[in-house]
């Protein structure tokens, strides 16, 4: 059963917000439909403070109601099954599907339920284009695209309902998709652009597209991508990324020339976060993250799976605290 679409609208505006949920379980309820007015309810406290015991028995509760009915509420979307999707606070907020589906059945799939989060699998970018096109595709706000992630990438930087989207994962993009998102004019309320997790590794002329931009980022997670000879320099002197505030760069077989270049930035002046785990420094060569004016605003920095001798990170450890990750 579809709940009332006014209460569904208020969900999908402000999916933070217990109080449509809470209303529109109400609704359902009152409609025969007593089954999902407790699933909403059960996830929702769920979310609160409960003792083991509580927490244990709706969860219990919770995998019974999906388990009889998750089946049958998912015979209720067209194009989608119960393996496509993810329930989170009773209502139906992610979907997995080919871009073909996307623009045949997502104007009805997002009316039906308040998904904001789409991972979409692409052929050729021009079923992401067509629904990205349309104005019910401004209730997504998190995008994953797989397969031709380039093409998908070029459709959504040109396509004209993509300016509330927050959160892009481009995993395995090249340059020209990466280059097309970087400049785009439509993918303003952008913050969080992610190309970790591809098979492909960007060199120093790859990196060299991050040196322009016309995107607001505060967070650029770019681990296990990059293959560098030169360095970092694209991202540290790149002006545009100045409002960023969290930088992972894991796994990426840097060494210390790179440490220095974001310690010598004098635009990643807003970095809060910066992840380094898994690269080639050395003890010295990251000691100099260690002065309070390099990076002024870094609270958290990760240097996990490095296998040092702890004591020789001390003066990391005296201006990070519990913010050092070792």
């Amino acid at each position: 059963m579809r709940p009332d679409p006014a209460l569904l609208a208020k969900i999908a505006a402000h999916p933070e917000a217990p109080e449509p949920r809470l209303a529109c379980a109400q609704w359902l309820e009152a409609h025969g439909a007593g089954a999902r007015a407790e699933l909403i309810r059960a996830e929702l406290s769920l979310r609160t403070r409960l003792n083991p015991e509580q927490r244990s028995t709706l969860n219990k509760r919770v995998k019974q109601l999906l388990k009889e009915h998750g089946k049958a509420w998912a015979e209720e979307l067209p194009g989608v099954s119960a393996g496509d999707l993810s329930y989170r606070r009773g209502f139906v907020e992610e979907l997995t599907l080919p871009e073909k589906r996307l623009a045949e059945n997502g104007e009805e799939l997002l009316a039906h339920e308040p998904v904001h989060k789409l991972t979409v699998s692409l052929q050729d970018g021009k079923g992401l284009g067509a629904a990205a096109g349309q104005p019910w595709f401004e209730q997504v706000r998190w995008l994953k695209l797989t397969g031709k992630v380039d093409a998908g990438a070029k459709a959504l930087a040109a396509a004209a309902h993509v300016g509330k989207l927050d959160s892009l994962l481009l995993p395995g993009a090249k340059v020209s998709g990466i280059s097309a998102v970087l400049g785009s004019e439509r993918l303003s309320s952008l913050r969080t652009l992610s190309l970790t997790g591809g098979s492909e590794e960007l060199d120093d002329e790859a990196l060299g597209v991050f040196s322009q931009g016309r995107l607001k980022l505060e967070r650029l997670f770019l681990s296990q991508c990059l293959m560098l000879e030169e360095g970092l320099s694209p991202l540290a002197e790149a002006e545009w990324l100045r409002p960023l505030k969290w930088l992972a760069l894991n796994r990426n077989q840097l060494t210390d020339s790179a440490v220095k270049q974001l310690a010598e930035s004098q635009v990643l002046e807003n970095l809060e976060r910066l992840e380094l785990a898994h690269n080639e420094f050395t003890p010295e060569g990251v000691r100099i993250l260690a002065s309070p004016k390099v990076l002024p605003r870094l609270t958290h920095l990760d240097l996990s799976e490095m296998w040092w001798e702890k004591r020789k990170l001390d003066a990391l450890k005296q201006r990070f605290g519990p913010g050092l990750k070792l």
